[in-house]
């Protein structure tokens, strides 16, 4: 194996993507394929249920095929528009879950592309000091339970000055939704150094994808949003 192949996070992406689409292609497949068969054996069509009946072969069969065109299309479509900032990406990889395309930046700074929104988090010890997680602790990190809201920013609620500056972050970008969330951690985890604190904030549109390209140059602001966030709700860091 191409050892510089295997260490690109963007190649590890685009393998998943595939793999990932063609699980679902087979998926899809096999079960409407799997019904159609139980149907003819058991219930035979009837001459005028013949059309009827190849169009429920003809269905599966298209969306066998077009999910992991999309699937992948979408997948590369990220991908292209992160290849700029490629140097500041620790690690990449195709969650499993729903979180989508999930990215640890060296900074600490983890992005998640679940689909039509994208999502910023960062995760802090008791006092305040950044956590650089890697991408497994990332993935299993960014979860509900556990923990518990201390602070939400969204349209006028909040701060003011959390409100003030997530507006003007959110106008820079185009204009999309935003809402901000710090939460802390009440229960223990398995994992040693695990976060005290989780602050995220998340960008989506009414009507289309949020485009990364305007998110690039913002990656220090929404850095800093989050910290002054963290500081705003629990006291710390900042």
């Amino acid at each position: 194996m191409d050892t510089s192949l295997a260490s690109d996070p963007f190649e590890r992406l685009t393998r998943a993507a595939r793999r990932r689409g063609l699980i679902g292609s087979l998926t899809i497949g096999l079960t409407f394929g799997g019904v159609l068969v139980f149907r003819a054996l058991f219930w035979p069509p009837s001459p005028d249920e013949y059309p009827l009946f190849l169009w429920g072969f003809v269905l599966p069969v298209g969306l066998a095929t077009l999910f992991p065109v999309v699937f992948i299309y979408n997948v590369n479509r990220t991908i292209r528009r992160l290849r700029p900032i490629a140097p500041l990406i620790a690690d990449a990889d195709l969650s499993s879950g729903p979180r989508g395309v999930t990215i640890v930046f060296h900074d600490g700074l983890v992005l998640g592309v679940p689909g039509p929104f994208v999502v910023f988090l960062m995760f802090f010890a008791a006092n305040g000091q950044v956590l650089y997680p890697s991408l497994v602790e990332a993935v299993r990190w960014w979860r509900l339970w556990g923990t518990r809201r201390v602070g939400f920013v969204r349209g006028r609620k909040g701060p003011p000055p959390v409100v003030a500056e997530l507006d003007a972050l959110r106008l820079r970008m185009g204009g999309p939704l935003a809402a901000c969330q710090v939460r802390q951690r009440t229960s223990d985890w398995r994992d040693a150094n695990a976060p005290s604190w989780i602050a995220g904030v998340s960008f989506a549109s009414h009507f289309a994808r949020v485009r990364l390209d305007q998110m690039v140059p913002e990656l220090p602001a929404i850095r800093g949003f989050l910290r002054h966030a963290l500081f705003a709700f629990a006291g710390v860091g900042g």
